[in-house]
């Protein structure tokens, strides 16, 4: 099947499209060689690492609530990654939602807050995590957030490093209770 060079038509399309909907149609679109529009991904937010590689949290106090989830979701997936030790890895927030036991130790979390998919996160939940994250990081005392385990692409639970295996096992009794 031939198909048509849409570049001719592009520019065309682009004044019309701002014309019937506004300047800020087409940011944050771009035209596909099909001439269909697709959504921009936004990047991802990049985190900055210790020497050890273990993700540092930012000072959040001028940011908006979207970039604080942003970073709520980047601290969390590279902890995921490092414990899947996978970079492909992704995290199963809803699993995660119904067995926060298999992943995390509670004392990872404040006690007034459950873990969920960072967009779904309140203002006060984002504060909360953000906050406590931040406060563990500063005390320099242990690891700021470990997932206990994580699930692979069969969807079995694995915390193949004999490490991560023994703080499973030393964490599991702990309730979010």
């Amino acid at each position: 099947m031939k198909m048509k060079n849409w570049e001719d038509i592009k520019p065309v399309w682009q004044e019309y499209t701002q014309e019937q909907f506004g300047e800020c149609w087409g940011m944050g679109w771009r035209m596909t060689d099909e001439g269909r529009l697709k959504r921009i991904r936004k990047p991802a937010f990049k985190l900055e690492t210790d020497g050890d590689g273990m993700p540092l949290l930012l000072d959040i106090t001028k940011m908006k609530l979207k970039e604080k989830k942003a970073i709520v979701r980047a601290f969390l997936t590279s902890h995921y990654w490092i414990c899947s030790g996978s970079d492909k890895a992704v995290v199963p927030w809803s699993t995660i939602i119904q067995s926060h036991n298999d992943f995390v130790a509670r004392k990872y979390v404040p006690v007034d807050v459950d873990l969920k998919e960072p967009s779904k996160l309140q203002n006060w939940d984002t504060m909360a995590l953000l906050n406590f994250w931040h406060a563990q990081q500063e005390k320099g005392e242990g690891p700021t957030f470990p997932f206990k385990a994580w699930k692979n692409k069969d969807g079995d639970m694995k915390a193949d490093d004999p490490k991560a295996l023994e703080f499973v096992n030393q964490h599991r009794e702990q309730s979010w209770e």
